[in-house]
């Protein structure tokens, strides 16, 4: 199953997103651009995706993400989180050089954790 959550933007939403684009063309990363429209660094929020599992009588979910904050957040509204699968495609696909520079962007600036890690941190 797949959920969509309107959180264009890292949650900062479309316009906003629209020009943090101007200020990383300017060699401004992800995160730093978003701060710099006084937003913060990624707002997003996983508890409607939580209350639309539990909508559907689902608690608990293999996971594919590489968003350790996305497990947190689910672990943290009462879903179980059986197994977290690194998406290997977000980090590889692409041609596009914004898209590239992102990646690298969140690699470096995302605190690395191993998925075993990441399920323990959402199960406790």
């Amino acid at each position: 199953m797949q959920l969509y959550l309107r959180q264009e933007g890292r949650g900062i939403g479309l316009y906003l997103k629209l020009d943090a684009y101007l200020l990383q063309d300017a060699n401004v990363d992800t995160y730093r651009a978003n701060r710099l429209l006084g937003r913060g660094a990624d707002e997003r929020d996983y508890r409607v995706a939580a209350q639309m599992l539990f909508a559907l009588g689902i608690s608990a979910v293999e996971l594919l993400t590489n968003n350790v904050d996305k497990v947190e957040q689910l672990g943290a509204q009462g879903i179980e989180i059986v197994d977290v699968v690194r998406s290997v495609a977000a980090l590889s696909c692409g041609s596009d050089d914004r898209a590239a520079a992102g990646r690298g962007t969140q690699r470096s600036r995302r605190t690395t954790r191993s998925v075993s890690a990441m399920r323990s941190s959402a199960i406790t």
